[in-house]
């Protein structure tokens, strides 16, 4: 017998935790029943009790195996972050599906390379052109490269502990796509596809207002601390509730690749990316339950060894409004 009439728990840590279990609640409610035929009620208690504290046991034995098996995951991928980056024959991770976007009678091939609920990861082929390039770099040199930083959680900026390359921001307000702002309008095709993928529903008013270009230089194969970009993640990324206004996905788009080095690495999914000037990547890593992903969108800029490598980033949130714009992108996260 597991549980008493009265619900009093038993020993389960030799409990072989499968049907047969049920099979035990099955019994002693009915021997209950046998022995006190005017207390149905009170046999069916011990059942729901009996069958309650078994499924609790199953689930708290499931969630400890997927902690384990996530623990397990991201210390192999640690140790195969060096490998994959060293490796030049390495090629882009191939497709589970390919499809077709259409963005202004141009269509954009895209390579779905990771699928869950909470995560996704897109190549995108020729996403960003030529021209678009050339104008955010160009506003990029006139507002000045500088080292990365981010936000202090003490308020300001500091230097970037996961990011050692320069970079510059290029403001352009969303208004300004109505007056055919190349850049503004870049920002806006970003966020249309976004919101084609997802059923975030992003308003792109109270987006951050900036690109950000990041600028890596290769200094050879000698140089101790090469630029380079650590893993990391965009937005929070530990499985846990969505915060409003929190980062939700992002776009990072090719403009300038290296001859050597410079690849983007997912570890935790096994995704290896090959740069090539146009494409971009997208992911995000939010589900519709509005549960962050779980280290799967956890990714790196590998070291450049030879050649300079250029990229337009944009990061999207998701629950910014007039109320709380300045606290959202100032505080909440400082990445």
């Amino acid at each position: 017998m597991i549980l008493s009439s009265k619900g009093k728990r038993r020993d389960l840590d030799n409990l072989n935790l499968d049907n047969d279990a049920f099979s035990d609640c099955r019994q002693q409610a009915l021997d209950f029943l046998l022995n006190n035929p005017s207390s149905a009620a009170s046999a069916i208690d011990s059942f729901v009790e009996c069958a309650e504290l078994i499924s609790a046991s199953i689930i708290q034995q499931s969630m400890d195996e997927v902690s384990f098996n996530a623990e397990a995951r991201k210390n192999l991928a640690s140790a195969l972050e060096n490998l994959t980056c060293d490796d030049d024959n390495l090629e882009t991770s191939e497709a589970i599906e390919t499809k077709i976007w259409s963005h202004n009678d141009r269509n954009i091939t895209v390579n779905i390379l990771l699928d869950r609920p909470h995560s996704q990861i897109h190549l995108l082929e020729n996403f960003i052109t030529e021209d678009e390039c050339k104008v955010v770099e160009k506003k990029a040199r006139l507002s000045g490269f500088s080292q990365a930083t981010t936000f202090a959680a003490q308020g300001g900026l500091e230097i970037s502990k996961h990011r050692k390359a320069t970079q510059a921001s290029v403001y352009t307000p969303y208004i300004f796509k109505y007056f055919g702002s190349p850049v503004a309008l870049l920002k806006e095709k970003v966020l249309e596809y976004t919101n084609s993928v997802t059923n975030y529903d992003l308003d792109g008013y109270w987006q951050e207002q900036h690109l950000v270009a990041i600028k890596y230089i290769g200094r050879g194969e000698d140089d101790p601390e090469p630029d380079q970009y650590l893993p990391h993640c965009d937005g929070k990324c530990e499985g846990r509730q969505f915060r409003e206004g929190s980062r939700v996905a992002t776009m990072v788009m090719y403009c300038q690749v290296p001859e050597k080095g410079g690849a983007t690495n997912f570890r935790n999914s096994g995704i290896h990316i090959v740069p090539k000037p146009g494409n971009a990547v997208f992911f995000s890593y939010m589900g519709d339950d509005e549960i962050m992903d779980n280290g799967f969108t956890e990714h790196s800029g590998c070291p450049v060894i030879q050649g300079n490598k250029t990229i337009i980033t944009r990061w999207m949130r998701k629950g910014i409004n007039s109320s709380n714009q300045k606290e959202t992108l100032y505080k909440i996260e400082y990445v």
